[in-house]
């Protein structure tokens, strides 16, 4: 019945049309017939979910501890906004990884991490050899065993790093300044913006007195940019006030590293993937997701009310 309906209308449509509009009509319905045709049937997929695996960040807090944070990865389908857009503390819980054992190996010796609650375990020595290979153990409740190992590369300093505010009647703009020289052989390096405040990025340095620090830009290097083994650079920083404190810092880092941290940026901001699933990143785990590294950052701190 559908088809006869149809037809009936297609040739009464033809009828109050000319000649060249009528074979217009003949060609695109012909196009659109073909079209359809090569359209495929739907495929049924069922996509596998990736294993339920143990996620590893590590910092190391100059001349003081190595700290380790231990979470747990999950699907995006497991998060239930059914009560509003907050995520339940149950959830939450079930995210850090606790009453795990931790320790790290190094020059002939074994350090065992303490438990700081919420998934964080750190060291009590300073473990900041440079050219010293650390093993990371982990042993979690369940039983399952997670591998790492990293090497602290030679730490890159700041020739020149220094804040430049311009004034005007209707705005303010913050930049800063920076130069360093490139080391020996290939390197890549990771430059970090941070201002005080509440939230950010995971970080477990204090560098204000008042107020935690919020990770506001990230820039990845590869020395293959900088000309003539230099990088001088003004960078423009947005969403900072010139009553602001600010700290910038750099770290010499590792290839695998360096294409970690860039898989992550393409996928966006890196400050805002708390909820990201790290099973398509590149991994230095074993038998878990994420990445061990130990890493010096050259750190510099300033009140931008002084500039």
């Amino acid at each position: 019945m559908f088809k006869e309906v149809c037809s009936v209308l297609f040739f009464q449509l033809v009828g109050i049309l000319n000649f060249r509009e009528m074979k217009k009509l003949i060609i695109y319905t012909f196009i659109l017939v073909n079209i359809a045709a090569c359209i495929p049937k739907p495929i049924p997929l069922e996509i596998p979910q990736a294993d339920n695996k143990v996620v590893v960040f590590s910092q190391i807090i100059p001349n003081r501890v190595m700290i380790v944070s231990l979470t747990r990865s999950f699907s995006a389908l497991d998060i239930n906004l059914a009560d509003g857009d907050s995520i339940s503390q149950d959830f939450l819980n079930n995210l850090v990884e606790e009453d795990a054992e931790v320790t790290i190996s190094y020059d002939s010796k074994t350090d065992t991490l303490f438990s700081a609650g919420l998934g964080i375990y750190f060291s009590l020595n300073t473990l900041q050899t440079l050219g010293s290979t650390y093993q990371l153990n982990v042993k979690t409740k369940q039983g399952e065993i997670i591998k790492s190992s990293t090497q602290i590369l030679d730490k890159i300093q700041f020739d020149t790093v220094m804040p430049i505010i311009y004034r005007s009647t209707k705005d303010t703009m913050i930049t800063v300044r920076l130069r360093f020289q490139d080391l020996l052989g290939t390197n890549f390096y990771m430059l970090n913006y941070y201002t005080k405040g509440s939230g950010g990025g995971l970080d477990f340095n204090s560098f204000f007195k008042n107020g935690t620090n919020i990770l506001t830009r990230t820039d990845l290097i590869s020395d293959l940019e900088m000309e003539k083994g230099i990088y001088a650079k003004t960078v423009e920083l947005s969403g900072i006030k010139a009553t602001d404190s600010l700290a910038v810092s750099v770290s010499n880092i590792s290839k695998e590293y360096y294409e970690y941290l860039n898989q992550r940026k393409q996928s966006g901001k890196l400050l805002q993937q708390v909820f990201n699933e790290p099973i398509n990143y590149r991994s230095n785990i074993i038998n878990g997701y994420g990445f061990f590294n130990a890493y010096f950052p050259d750190l510099h701190l300033f009140d931008l009310k002084k500039y």
